[in-house]
């Protein structure tokens, strides 16, 4: 049995003005729990792309290689790599940078050659979560998933893959997906907030989490948050769900601040707010 870690971190692109900070911060802190918790240099896949020269070394430190975090750096290692495993293993799935959903729901995640002349640079992450379950990644039984990222992205011009995954079998699979209220929500550690609480609990486990242990201890870290905010969707076996976790940013409209925390209160869906906010000032 092999565990296996995949591990983006994108905050440098080659698109102007669109360079993002945290998800390095994210990556290496990603990595480091890895090898405190069992899964070898080898095994991690990791894909940062950072001007800093700190990050750089600090990659170099932990024996890891850094495989570019490109379209096609990603696509080629998670394709002709990462199956390679054999039946009963694990696989931790970590995105960090810049993302979006859309028009048709799928969640895309901007690589470091995304331009806006190359809008095709997105790597299409449903199609992908819906590929894993698929016979060419049948040694993965369990895969987690944590994507933190980004998600004010919804105008740029995008040009995602388009497949049939394949069939689709059983697996253990539990997704999350945290999108900040506005800009990258962070914690005073420098990381995100969702990835700074995810990283909290995956610590308290001597390895690999059991995903009933880990939703529970999760959920009670995230109710607690005073963090800035951000939209957590999740996704298990059996269900879905979606919610706001952390405090909200106010402003000195206070009939504004009302209305957030009425539409919280009343667990409006995201997408349903947007639509109609759209609706209203287009």
């Amino acid at each position: 049995m092999t565990v296996r870690a995949v591990i983006v971190g994108i905050e440098s692109y080659d698109e102007p003005n669109f360079d993002v900070q945290a998800p390095a911060a994210n990556a290496l802190a990603m990595a480091r729990w890895g090898l405190d918790h069992g899964i070898t240099a080898q095994d991690i896949f990791l894909f940062v792309a950072s001007a800093d020269p700190a990050v750089l070394a600090a990659i170099a430190a932990m024996g890891i290689n850094n495989r570019g975090a490109t379209l096609r750096d990603v696509e080629n290692a998670l394709r002709n790599e990462l199956p390679n495993v054999a039946s009963g293993s694990k696989l931790l799935f970590y995105w960090s940078g810049h993302g979006m959903t859309d028009a048709k729901g799928q969640r895309l995640f901007f690589c470091s050659d995304y331009t806006a002349r190359l809008t095709d640079r997105v790597f299409n992450a449903t199609l992908f979560l819906r590929e894993l379950r698929t016979e060419d990644y049948s040694g993965f039984r369990s895969q987690l998933v944590l994507a933190d990222v980004c998600g004010t992205n919804s105008e740029r011009p995008v040009r995602p893959a388009e497949y049939i995954p394949g069939v689709a079998g059983q697996r253990n699979q539990l997704t999350y997906f945290a999108t900040p209220e506005g800009g990258y929500a962070l914690a005073g550690t420098g990381e995100g907030a969702f990835t700074h609480h995810a990283l909290k609990i995956l610590g308290t486990f001597p390895a690999f989490p059991d995903f009933n242990e880990f939703r529970d201890r999760l959920n009670r870290e995230l109710q607690a948050s005073n963090l800035p905010r951000y939209l957590l969707d999740g996704s298990a076996e059996d269900e879905q769900w979606e919610t706001r976790v952390g405090r909200a940013a106010t402003s000195e409209d206070q009939t504004a601040n009302s209305l957030i925390e009425l539409l919280v209160g009343l667990e409006v869906p995201h997408d349903t707010a947007l639509r109609h906010f759209r609706s209203t000032v287009c």
